[in-house]
């Protein structure tokens, strides 16, 4: 999540080198309607982009990214979900982020199997259960948040449904 309080999508752009003037042609809007985005205020809740323009914005920035901190920053199921985790946009790091969160749940599931030796899970077995979920959603994001940080134009998720649509 975006923890300085700039707004991702100016970061995006700027990260991009790619002035607002230019941005919004290459994204069809208008430079006022670029400028609302840029300057969305969760807390009033005006002038936040529709998830398709976030897409559009990911393509023409380059910034997998996005997508990703879009959700994180305005999707309360997504935020509460992974609230503990955090974006990767370089995929050496993400993939030995990966390789770390996997052995984390790899250890986690001995004490798994053990609590469902009985054939159902308790009281007693809140906490193994809850560090086992708690260790395959880390894992999960990473995964995911890997999947989003290679460019934008190799992306064979974002090019099929973005730009041929």
């Amino acid at each position: 999540m975006n923890d300085t309080g700039a707004n991702i999508y100016r970061i995006a752009r700027e990260n991009a080198k790619i002035t607002r003037e230019k941005a919004s042609e290459l994204l069809d809007i208008s430079y006022k309607q670029l400028s609302n985005y840029e300057n969305y205020c969760k807390a009033i809740g005006l002038g936040m982009p529709p998830d398709k323009m976030v897409m559009s914005m990911a393509v023409v920035y380059q910034a997998p990214w996005l997508m990703i901190s879009h959700l994180l920053e305005n999707n309360e199921i997504i935020r509460l979900i992974f609230q503990d985790c955090k974006v990767v946009d370089d995929l050496a790091l993400s993939i030995l982020l990966e390789q770390k969160e996997m052995d984390d749940v790899l250890r986690a599931i001995p004490d798994m199997i053990e609590a469902l030796r009985d054939g159902k899970l308790d009281h007693e077995d809140e906490a193994v259960t809850n560090n086992f979920i708690k260790e395959s959603l880390e894992a999960a994001f990473v995964l995911i948040s890997g999947a989003f940080s290679q460019k934008i134009e190799k992306h064979p998720l974002v090019t099929g449904a973005i730009l041929n649509t």
